[in-house]
């Protein structure tokens, strides 16, 4: 893909290391499995781990969100893999979003709190929009849906951007903890509440939303915290990439010409 075809060594920055786990920046646009065969391939990157083993994916970030993304150091079955993977089984693996969504409010002021649990159903669909392989896509299905819960917090509270022809409504940046690890959970989620996420090809306004003309999903997976193979606890962050603090910075002065 053409995100695989720029990224170097370099660029697939490590966050943080411990016993048996590391965790990397993914960007946007590219999937989880595509980006681990590469470094598994990468020389240069392999020379920056603690230990030369393989990478087991234990976790996934959808094809078009950015943010940090632990991998198992170790082979496949092996005691660093095992031992991941439980800890997402078990839930006691902390994840945290931002992601800026449209719609009418979610909340009056800022740190307004409120958790989603509608259960969530996975179904085939064909062709995805956001990479050209079969999708499963994602919906509410009271009846036969696994239980799926999310948490989130409102940040900042945004206009839509002058001449963008959308009267009500507006964009809200939000802090999200998914308490359950379903397959596009937060974007689900939010769009079942009539706001989704700016970007969203899938579940999204598209054409329809008030910042079209931006090229990528607003969702960033800014921390994850967890325990590693020692036992000791092991977080990592990733900042908010260049593109998605365009889109605040100028949200934030559109704000500004405003007042």
């Amino acid at each position: 893909s053409g995100a695989l075809a720029k990224m170097n060594s370099s660029r697939t920055q490590i966050l943080s290391q411990a016993p048996g786990i590391v965790a990397i920046y993914k960007p946007a646009g590219v999937t989880t499995e595509a980006l681990v065969e590469q470094l598994l391939q990468d020389v240069q990157f392999q020379a920056k781990l603690q230990a030369a083993n393989c990478l087991q994916v234990v976790s996934r970030l959808d094809h078009p969100t950015s943010g940090v993304l632990p991998l198992a150091l170790g082979a496949a079955g092996s005691a660093a893999a095992n031992w991941l993977r439980a800890q997402f089984a078990g839930r006691l693996v902390e994840k945290e979003y931002l992601c800026l969504c449209e719609g009418l409010p979610l909340g009056a002021v800022p740190g307004h709190r409120a958790d989603i649990a509608s259960p969530l159903l996975q179904s085939v669909t064909g062709l995805g929009v956001e990479s050209n392989s079969e999708v499963e896509r994602t919906v509410i299905s009271l009846a036969l849906g696994r239980e799926a819960r999310t948490t989130f917090e409102l940040l900042a509270r945004h206009a839509h951007p002058a001449g963008s022809g959308h009267a009500r409504g507006e964009l809200m940046l939000l802090r999200v903890q998914p308490r359950t690890g379903r397959m596009h959970q937060i974007r689900v989620h939010l769009a079942s509440l009539g706001r989704p996420l700016v970007g969203d090809l899938t579940y999204g306004f598209r054409e329809a939303s008030a910042l079209h003309s931006r090229s990528r999903l607003f969702l960033h997976c800014r921390r994850v915290s967890m325990h590693d193979l020692a036992g000791g606890p092991f977080a990592s962050e990733a900042p908010l990439p260049e593109e998605l603090l365009a889109v605040v910075a100028s949200l934030e002065q559109g704000q500004k010409k405003k007042k």
